[in-house]
């Protein structure tokens, strides 16, 4: 089978002649061959145009409008043909080896659809060739739980995938609303619907780099990476509330807890803070205490703890935003309600320790773990 199936290669780009030609080049050196490297140059302005020409018939180029990767795929994936797709980066390098060992991981699971592979990352060297740094560890996660993990942040990259073609059609175009985590998005969608297997063998060098990023209309600094992604990925944040189902935030296991709907909720609310969504957040602890006021499982504190120490919902409290004070200050008192709280100052006074944020950032903080810590505490009763 590793042999049989046929892969498409598709690098969208704009902007980038510094870095495609070595993207370009290390896949042609493939030890299996992509059938089909196709270029979908999205109206780059600079000398794209002119490197890519260098490599001839070997290489198919689509020229478009600029628009972004995501209508830059949807306008390239209709023709397709191929048993799979390899959506690659333009500025990130291909292993030897890359194609060949996740093909053969298909001919040993034959009702897999998606395969997902880890990755070095680089940095250029003086002549602006990648170099590798360090080879990226995927985290602990449990297959059964391998889906929620996902939903609170992504650790993996959509080159780093290769797709039955099938399945890429069955989920959907891109959303080309997203001009940013569009990857995310659809990372998302393939793995709700389709079956995937993981390796940790590296297939490829992400290039860490502080160049400009987005389409012509919303061009960033690797700086401002931050602010930007936090708006899209509030965007998927609120279409996974309304795509999923709220049992889905459980594996099968789960769903035996003593409480699953509750459960289910504090998982729904841990995915709500990873995308900085919290009103959202707010409102799941409200169904959660309204649904079940006994006290919490161990399970349950981690959540509200992990939940605290997100990138997005730290980002947010750092800039002065009390939305989870004042969402959680009309609930009726309760030991659920005291737990869930203090269990959230814990994971801030972490935060604190472990985030650059600014000293403002900072002062703001703690003011909300005070604030936080003096709402647990009942009217007339002194708590240890």
């Amino acid at each position: 089978m590793s042999e049989g199936i046929s892969v498409t290669v598709i690098i969208p780009t704009f902007n980038r002649a510094k870095y495609i030609a070595e993207c370009i080049a290390s896949l042609l050196a493939q030890t299996m061959k992509p059938d089909r490297i196709i270029v979908v140059n999205d109206g780059s302005t600079d000398d794209t145009l002119g490197v890519l020409s260098q490599f001839g018939d070997r290489i198919t180029v689509v020229n478009k409008a600029n628009g972004g990767k995501a209508q830059a795929l949807n306008f390239i994936l209709p023709s397709v043909t191929s048993d799979y797709v390899w959506l690659f980066d333009d500025d990130d390098v291909a292993l030897p080896d890359s194609i060949s060992h996740r093909a053969s991981l298909l001919s040993e699971a034959l009702d897999v659809n998606l395969v997902i592979s880890s990755h070095f990352v680089g940095v250029d060297d003086v002549d602006g060739k990648i170099i590798s740094t360090q080879q990226y560890q995927f985290p602990m996660v449990s297959n059964e739980d391998f889906f929620f993990q996902v939903l609170c942040g992504c650790f993996f990259t959509l080159p780093g995938m290769l797709i039955a073609t099938s399945l890429l059609r069955d989920v959907g175009p891109f959303d080309e609303a997203l001009l940013r985590s569009q990857d995310y998005d659809i990372i998302i969608r393939l793995l709700h619907q389709g079956k995937a297997i993981m390796t940790n063998t590296p297939t490829f060098i992400v290039r860490l780099h502080s160049g400009v990023r987005g389409p012509l209309n919303a061009l960033h600094d690797y700086q401002e990476k931050d602010n930007i992604w936090l708006r899209y990925d509030q965007m998927i944040g609120r279409k996974v509330r309304s795509a999923l189902n709220l049992m889905e935030y459980l594996p099968e296991k789960m769903q035996e807890a003593k409480y699953p709907k509750r459960l289910a909720l504090m998982r729904r609310m841990s995915v709500m803070a990873s995308k900085g969504l919290v009103p959202e957040m707010v409102e799941d602890v409200a169904s959660a205490l309204s649904h079940c006021g006994s006290v919490l499982s161990s399970e349950e504190i981690l959540l509200c703890r992990g939940a605290a120490c997100t990138k997005y919902f730290v980002l947010q409290a750092s800039l002065g935003d009390n939305v989870l004070l004042e969402g959680l200050k009309p609930i009726r008192y309760s030991i659920a309600k005291r737990q869930i709280i203090r269990s959230f100052c814990r994971g801030l006074l972490w935060s604190m320790r472990s985030t650059l944020v600014s000293r403002q950032g900072r002062l703001n903080l703690m003011k909300l773990t005070v604030s936080l810590y003096l709402l647990s505490r009942p009217l007339g009763i002194k708590l240890l």
